[in-house]
């Protein structure tokens, strides 16, 4: 979605993860897969900063101004939401 790279994560599945200003995409090897603001809609900016597997084998994306959501298997689940328009910058 943009050329530049912010974090980069691998997921359980061994999909390599990139975060972008503005979007994540998924590289399964061969292709790119993008995950914007089509596909996440409470990131209306688009960007994506921080990328974290979780435990439980899902990823955490932190965003510029909308918080943090959680992927599973196809699934992109909104968590929080900052009271005020901060980047995520750690998870």
């Amino acid at each position: 979605p943009h050329n530049f790279v912010i974090d980069l994560e691998q997921s359980a599945e061994g999909y390599v993860w990139l975060a972008t200003w503005r979007g994540a995409a998924r590289f399964n090897g061969r292709e790119f897969e993008v995950f914007d603001q089509a596909r996440l809609p409470w990131n209306e900016d688009g960007s994506i900063w921080k990328i974290l597997r979780a435990r439980d084998g899902g990823l955490l994306l932190g965003s510029q101004r909308f918080g943090l959501s959680r992927q599973r298997g196809d699934v992109f689940t909104h968590l929080w939401r900052p009271e005020a328009n901060a980047p995520l910058l750690s998870i």
